[in-house]
Parts: structure tokens; C-alpha cells; sequence
């Protein structure tokens, strides 16, 4: 509520804000509170108790604890209401805060230590430690930024796809079944694929192709999978030329189900061509239809008269006759359209299915009985930013709701013409595997704007709030704030700078302008004794506060403008904007306490231009978004974004991510809004340093569809290190996995020194053990395959070298075939035999697959550059500076070491 800038206890209160807080209530020394005078009741915090001190007028009340609590305007405005309870923070907070149960669809979750896990089977199965995960993958090399990619929520995603499907199929009695395919140009990873294909083998799952490339994968990746995959559907949808279509009708005779999708009018005779050419093909024919239906967002040409694919009603109908002359109408089999990506509402849903399946009806009766097929494209949403909302980012059905829409609509539009219904087809990629993939990365550096040091970060992170972000949309008033409780603990973490006092944070600010003194002209001495009589005279008021910002502003502005011209120097400048940034974040602190609202266009800018009413720090990065998030940058694309761990911890600053390229595009500053709405423009992060032995990783969630299809190679940055890890398959349905003798067994390991795309598989080599310290937490996992008992159980508890360790960085093929002739010893098995029934909890995860992300070589032969040509033209160089005597031989040497252990390295930071 507002509090009067009249009554007695008014400047007493501002004074106290900045020196002690709580959560519910503003402490105030007892002794000082006692004689006040005024007409209300303040509270005292004794150690948990809290006792009402009654002043003169005991009838009302300032605030009341419970539901009063003090924050600055802009780090908070995102936090749900449900986490504003009287108790610390917790994990649970964290977990709302992230909105972690909005968009993982229970696949991941924030355990009760702080930890992020994933459950790749959801409830139903084990869960595990990401950023312990991540720890043991450095440790043996595989250092960040990586992905991490979970193989069993692809198979729980398509599982309950067909659930949804069999489910509406039996409560409507519709007559048919679904199959559905997966879009391979989502995701192209041999691991993606494999396991689309393995887990959709009991559902008839197939797979969608756009290419050439892509068909060729699909075949060849089907037939991996043996006999159980004849009859798969491929669908060939894209531009098709006579090569394309003669390939799909020769895949067709080894056993595929293919159908050629015509989506342009001269594919029609290319595919009556590639008929007769290999006239004993069963490959199938197909239409993709140009509906007239149109929604709207990003993807809004993909449907419509001006979509990109499709033949409109005439080219159909021509179509139609021009199969019939052909004799070949009776190998039309599937009708296709696509309603649009991402659709967010099921309404829209509903109009193209309308639509589309009237069109089937028609089709048939003019005399395409052949038809059996109805592909209703791609649509089903992911729910980025997990609102359940109609905005872009989000989805406002249920999977269910979707499976039944498309359901009944087919039904309804063949029964009113009496037409028998179709086989449904989707083509639902995003849905599928946006969730599988985790891109992890670590933090390289925090800069706060204009933080020079922590008096400097007062002035811009106020003392009462550790808060979200200031939605520059929204009004500060609007805020939701974050529940902050300053214990013990607390005061000897990072925020204990921000619990400075006013006279702590003016002494500061008369600090950083003595040091300046001798630098600061006279001209400017004027400007600074103004500002700073505008920071001392501001009150609680709306008026004030508005009126000292637009002073501050204008001045500010006044400043450039002469610096620019010459009249004041860098250090006059410096200044003055050390005391714009302190009349802003003293509005800040008033304005919240007061009820006052800032509108925007009274919001002062800080030096950057950024509003420094609302500070951010820039936080640098170990990613290319242009590599790994390339539709934040090409879409703007929302995507969950966390910490990988301390989520116990309350954060207390909040971020926009820049990345390692030198481009401003570069950086991800939109983050899920855990209430929904417009996205967030900081992201609420710790602001501690990193150290070698505790790096702050993040996770960027639901990346398992195009952005590594899309990404490139902006500044060389190259492919990442990715490892598969999958859930044993004798694990025991809802197993505990968090002990101290966690273990994961690598059963398959790929090593590859240079890059992924001269990958060698080891399959059934020996496990390797991976160990580090295991500290006595019940989340910490260790990849060691000796953790069931003996020595396993005491190597993993004091650290200590497991014997059966390989060094990656020397492993040769001989190496690991020796292995795994020793693997096959009889002592070997036993060991192994006692380690997997001493401790089910400990054999949960496998990891399948690793992959060694693109060298500095390999990027560089992306553009045509020759490694060995470069390393001779630079020890020709070298051996000139020798001669020349500008560096020795030993120094060439060095140099010529660096430069070929850069040429096999990671491209990204270490």
C-alpha cells in the first residue's frame, strides 16, 4: 500500500530500508522504534518471532507481514503468486520460478538439494543428476558447451502419441488406425533417428523425408532395424526431380511403404515418368493440398493460397484426371496438407482439418477410390514457455484434445458424404523431440552494468529485492516480487553487497567520484553538486520521483552532448553518470515501498542505454547461439533457459546472455515468463563467480528439433561434444538412482580425437570407469562400473583411481580391442555380474554414445582451408623468425606446439 510522505516515521523508514530486511516485515532497531511517534503498528524480527510494537495510534496498521513484502521495482516481476508463502526459499521456489512443470511435461525436475534431473521416463522411471552428469563428461574430456541427449523421452513422447491416437480412435468407434511419421529434417543425429525408428517400431512409426540426402538416411536407417521395419511408411514430401523420384520408387521395392507427395504441378508427370521407368514399384503416389484455410503467427505462408507447397483446387482436379489417363489413378493413395508449425490453438486446428478432410471425402467420390491415406501434416505444439496459453511460444490444448480434434473432424466430414474413413497420418516432429535434447553450457564471465565494484553494485542492485526482471512492457507496479529471507547463511554469500545502507551506498558514491577528483573539470563539478542535490531531495511521491528521473535524464543527455563536443572529459562523464545510475536505483527503492509507479517514459537510461532503473548483467557465455540457438536469433525463438544446479539458493541477479561470437546478434535476451504473457527480457541467475572446481552450468531446454540442423558455423565455431545416455532396460520402474555409489556404465564408446565426422564406433568394448571425489550428498552420481561393492564401493567413496581407467586422449583401436578380448574372461564377468546385482540403483543409465564436437581443423575444411598446407606456410614462418633472429628456435617450437594443439582442440572456451 502507499505510505504518505507526510507522516513522521517516513525518512525514518526509507533510511531502514537499505539497512535491514526480511522477507515479510522491515526490521527496525527496537530501541529507535519505540520512539517513533505516529498512527501505526511496525513490526520486530527477534531471532523467527515477530512481535507488533505499538506507537501512539494502535488502530491501524502500516503493512502486515504476511502479505507485505519490500522489493525494487524491476528484479521482480515473474515470480507466480503461489511462491509468495511464509517460509525460505527452497527448491519448489526454483521450480516455479523456471516454471520447470509448465514446459518438461514431467520429464525433468529440481530435486530437494538444488539439483536439476532428468527422468527420461518420467515418473515412472529413474531420474538423474544433469549437472554431476556433466562433471564426469569433463572430466574425462568432454568438456562444455554439449548436448545431452536422452533417447527414452523420444520413445515416451511417441508412446503417448499413440496413445492419444488409439484412445480417440476407440471412444469415437472410428473405423480406422493412425500411423504416424517423424520429420527427419527436425533432427538428422544418427542417435535421433535410430531411436525414432526403435521405439516406434511397435506403433508402425515411420518417417518423413524433404530430400534426396533424407531418403536415403531413412531407408538405410530402416534397414538397420531388420525385417520388423517392412512396411514402414516414408513419406517423400519436397522439390523432386526425375533423381528423386526414381530413387523412392526403387527404395520401394526393398520393402519401405514410400509415397511420392506431388506438392508442385509438374511432379504429377515426373511421377508418372518414374512409373513406368521402374514399372514394378509399389511405391504409392500422393497429393499435398493447398488449403484456403490460414492461421496466423510466424509460420502463417505455410498455409493459404500463397503457400509455399500444394496444389490449389483447379491443379488438383487436373492432377485427378491426368493419374486417371495415365492409369495410374488407382496408386493415389494419401491426401496431404499441412495446417501450419507451432499451431497454439486448437481452433485453428479444427478449420484446416474441416477443410482437408471435406477435400478427402470429394476426392474419393470423384473417383479416387485408391485413396486410403489422410496426412494432416504438422501442427502439434511444444509448450515453450509452459503458459498453456494461445501465445506463439505455447499450446492451449492437450495432447489428447488434439488427437481427438483430428479424430472426430475426419469422422464427421467422411460419414456426411458416405465415404469410408482413412488411415490418419501426422507429421509431428517438434512435439516429439523438442524435449529429448539438453545444450548445456557454463557461464565465462558476469559483468554487471556499470559494476566497477560492490558500492558501485549497490547503487544499481538495491538492498531489499533480489528480483526477476522489469518487464519493460509492464509497470513496475505489476511486479510480482520474489520471497527473500537474509539468514545468517546469507550474509556471508554475494549478496551481502546489497544490504548496504543509504549512508553506505552515498559514502560509496562520494568514493568513486574522490577517486575521479583530480580528473574532473570544473564545469562538471557544477553538473555533479546539481545531480546530487536531486538524488538528496527526492521523496516518496509520484511527482518526485517521476521529476528527479527527468532531471537525471535531461542532464545526462547534456553530458553527451558536451562530451562529444570537447567541453567535458571521460572522467566528467564517468561521473555524472555514477549519479544517474544512483537517482534511479533510489527511485527504484521508493517507488516500490511507496506504491509509486514509473511510467516509461520518466525512466532514466543508464550509459549503455539499457533503462538503469532496471540493471542487467551481461553474462558471457560458453555457446554461438548461432550454432546451437539459432532461432533465438532467426525467430525469436523462447526457450527455457536455467541453472543446472544451487537452486536451493535464492537467485539474486538477473542476466542477458551474450555469447563467444563477435557479433551483436549474438546473445539471448528473451526469456519464458513463468506467468505467461510477454517473455521475460532478463533471466534470473546466481550471481557468484565461477571456480574450477564448481562451474555454473546452464541448460537450454526443448533444442531437440532444427536448431542443430540450422545452426552454422558463425566465427568457426563448430559441432558440439554430445553424448547419448539411455535407461538400462532392466531398470526397475521407479528405481532410485540418487546414492552415494550412483554409477553410469559406458557399454558403447566413441572416441574420435578430431572430429564427429570421422567418427569410429566401438561397440561392446570394455566399461569405462570414470571417478572423482564423491562428496556424501544423496544426488551425487559416479560413472563407475566398479560401484556395486568391493573395492568399486571404496574407490568410488575416497576418490581413488579406478583400476580399469583408459585414457581417452592414447585409446587406439588395438587398445580397445584388447579390452574387449579381456572383457571376455571369466573373472572380468563375474566382476561385472556382482556389480549389476549388488545395487539395482546403481546400473540405471547407460551412456550409448559419445561424440567429439568439430576441431578448429575440421571447421576450418569446412571453408576450404587445408590444416597441413596452413601448419607448413606457419613453420615457414617460424623457421623466417629464427633466421631473423626475432625469436629463438626453442620459442618457434612453442609456437609451432600451439598452434597444432588450437588446430585438433575444441573450438569453444575451455
Amino acid at each position: 500500500m502507499a505510505i504518505s510522505d507526510k507522516k513522521p516515521w517516513a525518512d525514518f523508514l526509507d533510511r531502514s530500508l537499505v539497512n535491514r530486511q526480511t522477507r515479510d516485515s522491515i526490521l527496525i532497531e527496537k530501541d529507535e522504534a519505540l520512539s517513533l511517534s505516529g498512527d501505526s503498528s511496525v513490526y520486530l524480527e527477534e531471532g523467527n518471532i515477530a512481535k507488533a510494537a505499538r506507537l501512539e495510534e494502535p488502530t491501524r496498521q502500516l503493512w502486515e507481514p504476511t502479505k507485505f513484502t519490500i522489493a525494487s521495482p524491476g528484479l521482480v516481476e515473474s515470480l507466480p503468486p503461489s511462491c509468495q508463502v511464509d517460509s525460505p526459499w527452497n527448491s519448489s521456489d526454483a521450480a516455479k520460478l523456471y516454471n520447470v512443470a509448465g514446459w518438461s511435461e514431467g520429464y525433468f525436475e529440481v530435486s530437494s538439494d538444488g539439483q536439476l534431473a532428468v527422468k527420461p521416463q518420467g515418473d515412472s522411471g529413474p531420474s538423474l543428476d544433469l549437472n554431476e552428469l556433466t562433471s564426469q563428461l569433463a572430466a574425462q574430456g568432454f568438456r562444455t558447451p554439449l548436448i545431452l541427449r536422452f533417447p527414452d523421452i523420444l520413445g515416451d513422447r511417441i508412446a503417448k502419441l499413440n496413445g492419444a491416437f488409439a484412445s480417440a480412435i476407440q471412444r469415437a468407434g472410428y473405423p480406422a488406425c493412425y500411423r504416424g511419421v517423424f520429420p527427419v529434417k527436425c533432427n538428422h543425429d544418427r542417435d535421433v533417428v535410430r531411436a525414432v525408428v526403435e521405439f516406434g517400431l511397435p506403433f508402425n512409426f515411420g518417417l518423413e523425408v524433404g530430400s534426396k540426402a533424407e531418403l536415403v538416411l531413412a531407408a538405410a536407417t530402416l534397414a538397420e532395424a531388420g525385417t520388423s521395419s517392412v512396411g514402414t511408411l516414408i513419406i517423400c514430401n519436397g522439390y523432386k526431380d526425375a533423381e528423386y523420384m526414381e530413387l523412392a520408387m526403387r527404395v520401394g521395392q526393398l520393402g519401405p511403404s514410400v509415397v511420392i507427395v506431388m506438392e508442385q504441378p509438374e511432379e504429377v508427370a515426373l511421377a508418372i515418368k518414374a512409373a513406368t521407368l521402374v514399372p514394378g514399384s509399389p511405391t504409392a503416389l500422393g497429393i499435398r493440398a493447398k488449403l484456403g484455410t490460414v492461421h496466423g503467427g510466424h509460420w502463417a505462408s505455410t498455409s493459404g493460397d500463397y503457400a509455399k507447397f500444394g496444389l490449389n483446387n483447379r491443379q488438383i482436379v487436373a492432377a485427378i484426371h491426368r493419374l486417371g489417363s495415365a492409369d495410374l489413378l488407382s496408386r493415389l493413395h494419401l491426401l496431404h496438407f499441412h495446417v501450419g508449425s507451432q499451431m497454439s490453438s486448437l481452433g485453428e486446428v479444427r478449420d484446416a482439418l474441416a477443410e482437408g478432410a471435406a477435400l478427402y471425402a470429394e476426392l474419393v467420390k470423384m473417383g479416387a477410390h485408391g485413396l486410403s491415406f489422410l496426412d494432416v501434416g504438422g501442427g502439434l505444439a511444444v509448450d515453450y514457455d509452459g503458459s498453456g496459453s494461445e501465445e506463439h511460444t505455447s499450446r492451449a490444448y492437450a495432447l489428447e484434445d488434439y488427437a481427438s480434434a483430428v479424430v472426430g473432424a475426419v469422422g464427421e466430414a467422411c460419414a456426411s458424404r458416405g465415404v469410408n474413413v482413412p488411415t490418419l497420418v501426422s507429421e509431428s516432429g517438434r512435439a516429439l523431440a523438442s524435449h529429448h535434447a539438453v545444450v548445456v553450457f557454463d557461464v565465462i564471465q558476469k559483468n554487471t552494468v556499470n559494476e566497477e565494484d560492490a558500492g558501485a553494485a549497490a547503487a544499481n542492485i538495491t538492498t531489499n529485492t533480489h528480483f526477476i526482471a522489469n518487464n519493460e512492457d509492464q509497470e513496475a507496479t505489476s511486479a510480482i516480487f520474489l520471497p527473500f529471507s537474509l539468514t545468517t547463511a546469507s550474509l556471508h554469500s554475494p549478496l551481502q553487497r546489497c544490504s548496504l545502507s543509504e549512508q553506505q551506498q552515498s559514502n560509496n558514491i562520494a568514493a568513486t567520484i574522490s577517486n575521479l577528483s583530480n580528473d574532473i573539470s570544473s564545469k562538471a563539478k557544477i553538473l555533479l553538486t546539481t545531480l546530487r542535490q536531486i538524488l538528496d531531495s527526492m521523496g516518496p511521491t509520484a511527482s518526485s520521483l517521476r521529476g528527479a528521473l527527468r532531471d537525471a535524464t535531461y542532464f545526462k543527455e547534456d553530458t553527451l552532448r558536451a562530451f562529444k563536443l570537447g567541453m567535458l572529459t571521460l572522467p566528467d562523464k564517468a561521473a555524472v553518470d555514477e549519479l544517474v545510475d544512483a537517482i534511479s536505483a533510489r527511485s527504484r527503492e521508493l517507488a516500490t515501498l511507496h506504491g509509486v509507479s514509473l511510467t516509461e517514459n520518466t525512466r532514466c537510461t543508464s550509459s549503455d542505454g539499457n533503462h538503469s532503473h532496471s540493471p542487467v548483467s551481461m553474462v558471457h557465455i560458453n555457446l554461438s547461439v548461432f550454432r546451437s540457438a539459432v532461432d533465438c536469433w532467426a525467430i525469436d525463438q523462447v526457450f527455457p533457459i536455467m541453472p543446472l544446479s544451487r537452486l536451493e539458493q535464492i537467485p539474486d541477479m538477473r542476466a542477458v546472455l551474450v555469447d563467444l561470437t563477435c557479433d551483436s546478434d549474438g546473445k539471448i535476451d528473451s526469456f519464458i515468463n513463468p506467468n505467461g504473457g510477454a517473455p521475460l527480457r532478463s533471466l534470473p541467475l546466481h550471481s557468484s563467480s565461477n571456480t574450477a572446481d564448481e562451474p555454473y552450468r546452464l541448460g537450454m531446454f526443448l533444442t531437440g528439433v532444427y536448431q542443430e540442423t540450422m545452426g552454422s558455423n558463425h566465427n568457426m565455431f563448430g559441432s558440439l561434444n554430445s553424448a547419448t545416455i539411455r535407461v538400462r532396460p532392466s531398470t526397475t520402474a521407479g528405481a532410485p538412482t540418487n546414492s552415494t555409489n550412483g554409477q553410469l556404465q559406458y557399454d558403447v564408446v566413441q572416441i574420435n580425437a578430431m572430429n564427429s565426422s570421422d567418427e569410429v564406433l566401438y561397440n561392446n568394448c570394455d566399461t569405462i570407469c570414470i571417478t572423482k571425489p564423491v562428496h556424501p550428498v544423496a544426488s551425487c552420481m559416479s560413472l563407475c562400473s566398479e560401484g556395486g561393492g568391493g573395492d568399486g564401493g571404496n574407490h568410488a567413496r575416497t576418490g581413488s583411481e579406478c583400476s580399469s581407467l583408459l585414457n581417452w586422449n592414447h585409446l587406439t583401436e588395438s587398445n580397445v580391442n584388447s579390452n574387449i578380448n579381456n572383457k571376455n574372461g571369466a573373472d572380468d564377468d563375474a566382476a561385472l555380474t556382482h556389480s549389476m546385482t549388488s545395487s539395482n540403483s546403481t546400473r540405471s543409465f547407460i551412456i550409448e554414445r559419445t561424440v567429439v564436437g568439430e576441431s578448429v581443423a575440421t571447421v576450418l575444411s569446412r571453408a576450404g582451408h587445408d590444416a597441413d598446407l596452413m601448419l607448413r606456410s606457419m613453420h615457414s614462418m617460424s623457421m623466417e623468425a629464427v633466421s631473423g633472429r626475432r625469436i629463438d628456435v626453442s620459442e618457434a617450437e612453442a609456437a609451432m606446439q600451439c598452434i597444432m594443439r588450437r588446430l585438433d582442440g575444441y573450438t569453444y572456451m575451455r
